[in-house]
C-alpha cells in the first residue's frame, strides 16, 4: 500500500489546462515515476493527468483537457510509492479560432462586404463577441514606399526627410475598417461553434489597384484579413 504523506503542503500546480507547472523540490531523478490525478468539479472519481517532462527533474508540467473550468482543482501526486495532495490552480485561457483561417476580400472604395465566418470557443471561458468590430489596416508595400521617397527626397526648404516618411506612412493607413456582424454576435460559451454574418465597410480612402491587410483582434484571437481594391474600370465610350 502506498504511503501518504499528510505532513507537507499540497504541490501546486499552476497555469493554464494546456499547461500547469509545479515544483516536486525532492524529486532529483528524471527517470523517477510521476502519476498525477485530480477530482473535476461534480465528480466523485478521480481522473488521471497527462505529465510532461522539464530539463530540471524538479519540475513537471501537467497537461489538461483544454475545456477545464478555470478554479482550484484537488488531487494526488505519485512520486514513486509516495501518495501526497496536490492542488492545481486552473486559470482562465480564451481560446478562439475563426473557419476560414484568413478572410480575402475584394472590393472597391466605400463598398460594404459581406462575409460568413465560423467562429470556435475553444478556451474554458465564454468569450463577447460584440456586434460592431474594428481593426486598422496598413497598404502593403507601405512601409518600403514611405522609407524609399524620404532617402530620395530634395529635402526642400523646411521638409526633413523624417517628415516625408512619416507623411507617406499616414498616406499608406486609410483608416479603421468597421466590421458589423449581423448574426451570431453575443456571448459564445466555452466549446461553442457560432456562425457568423459579417459585413467589412471598407473606407473610401483606399486606393484602387492597392492591396490593404489588417488583422481582427479579440480575446486571443489575430484574425488577418487582406482587402484587394479593384482597378478603376476604363472609361466605355459613349453610345451613338
Amino acid at each position: 500500500m502506498a504511503a501518504k504523506s499528510r505532513t507537507t503542503k499540497p504541490l501546486r500546480f499552476r497555469g493554464v489546462p494546456a499547461s500547469l507547472t509545479g515544483v516536486v523540490p525532492d524529486r532529483d531523478d528524471a527517470e523517477q515515476e510521476v502519476r498525477v490525478s485530480y477530482r473535476p468539479s461534480g465528480s466523485k472519481e478521480a481522473r488521471d493527468v497527462m505529465v510532461l517532462g522539464d530539463s530540471d527533474p524538479r519540475i513537471v508540467r501537467l497537461t489538461l483537457p483544454d475545456d477545464v473550468e478555470p478554479g482550484t482543482y484537488e488531487g494526488t501526486v505519485m512520486l514513486g510509492d509516495e501518495e501526497r495532495d496536490a492542488r492545481l490552480e486552473v486559470e482562465a485561457a480564451p481560446g478562439l479560432r475563426v473557419v476560414p483561417e484568413q478572410l480575402r476580400v475584394q472590393a472597391h472604395p466605400g463598398d460594404l462586404v459581406g462575409a460568413d465566418l465560423t467562429l470556435i470557443n475553444t478556451g474554458n471561458v465564454p468569450v463577447q463577441v460584440r456586434r460592431t468590430q474594428v481593426f486598422g489596416v496598413f497598404m502593403e508595400g507601405g512601409v518600403e514606399r514611405a522609407l524609399h521617397l524620404g532617402y530620395v527626397d530634395k529635402q526642400k526648404g523646411d521638409r526633413r526627410r523624417v517628415d516625408v516618411i512619416a507623411d507617406n506612412l499616414a498616406q499608406a493607413h486609410p483608416g479603421l475598417v468597421k466590421m458589423k456582424i449581423s448574426r451570431g454576435y453575443g456571448k459564445v460559451g466555452a466549446g461553442e461553434l457560432r456562425e457568423l454574418e459579417v459585413t467589412l465597410d471598407i473606407p473610401s480612402s483606399v486606393k484602387a489597384g492597392r492591396t490593404y491587410r489588417g488583422n481582427w483582434e479579440l480575446a486571443n484571437l489575430v484574425y488577418p484579413v487582406t482587402i484587394t481594391v479593384s482597378a478603376k474600370a476604363e472609361e466605355e465610350p459613349d453610345e451613338d
